[in-house]
């Protein structure tokens, strides 16, 4: 996705490069290329501080230098036009992620509070308004999960996991009951986050039920991802099983990161900078 931040790394890079080619292309002492005949020969010349110098065939420095001038020549020009366009585009451009914000919707709204002023439907019609902009409208257009159909992925009934029904004994603030804490530090917050899961939805691979302990719905792709936690690695039994279950999910093509994530607890814990920083690499 194109960012103003982006385009400014892009435009910084652009002037290092333009500064480095004046830069070297002054420092040169040949620029120029071409023969003259002698004993009936073509024998290939440049100049050298004004003065013709015949290029030797083990001379490749006065080639290197006459190439690079040519090369700089070509590039600065381009560099230059390349640099007036992104000043021009990182001065005027909105990103996408901006484009459907605040400054785009506050006219919208003031338009219908305006013109339904004094009636009874003004505040709820400007609050159906609001939430169909950014609920439905905004997504549809960049072919994000609406609101819409979000709630539906998440109003889907399935079986809950019928092992050790017992263990589940941490609630969200959600009302989601999970079985471990580190579970309730990532259900809470993917709840905090708005990012819509299922916990233990039932996925299959290769006809074998598997119940990943969150099954996450991206609303800017509308794809699935499969979150495994796994917090006692320093148990023999339970790190075998869930190797076992991990090769099983690389084996069906699920890929670490693209739709798959593993965290683990370390000395106990888990560490909510790292899970932060996953979300954010996967475009949360």
């Amino acid at each position: 996705m194109i960012t103003t931040t982006l385009l400014q790394n892009e435009l910084q890079e652009m002037k290092k490069i333009y500064n480095r080619c004046q830069k070297r292309r002054a420092s040169l002492t040949c620029r120029s290329l071409h023969t003259r005949f002698e004993h009936g020969k073509p024998r290939p010349y440049t100049v050298v501080n004004g003065k013709p110098t015949y290029i030797a065939q083990k001379n490749t420095e006065l080639l290197q230098n006459i190439v690079q001038s040519k090369a700089l020549k070509q590039l600065q020009p381009k560099l230059a036009r390349n640099i007036t366009l992104l000043e021009q585009i990182v001065k005027d451009y909105t990103p996408l992620p901006e484009l459907f914000s605040a400054d785009l919707t506050a006219p919208i709204i003031q338009t219908i509070r305006g013109t339904l002023a004094g009636t009874t439907q003004e505040k709820s019609r400007t609050a159906q308004a609001l939430d169909y902009l950014h609920g439905e409208l905004y997504p549809s257009l960049q072919h994000h999960a609406t609101d819409a159909e979000i709630r539906r992925w998440l109003s889907e009934p399935y079986d809950p996991n019928p092992i050790h029904p017992e263990q589940l004994i941490h609630r969200t603030p959600g009302g989601i009951y999970v079985r471990s804490k580190s579970e309730l530090l990532l259900g809470t917050h993917f709840e905090y986050c708005h990012i819509p899961y299922k916990y233990e939805f039932p996925l299959y691979l290769e006809g074998n039920p598997v119940r990943p302990d969150f099954t996450i719905l991206h609303p800017k792709t509308r794809k699935l991802i499969y979150w495994e936690h796994l917090g006692m690695m320093d148990i023999e039994n339970y790190a075998m099983q869930n190797l076992q279950k991990l090769l099983r999910y690389f084996e069906c093509g699920f890929l670490p990161y693209i739709n798959l994530v593993v965290t683990y607890d370390q000395n106990g814990t888990l560490d909510m900078s790292q899970v932060e920083q996953i979300l954010s690499a996967l475009d949360f």
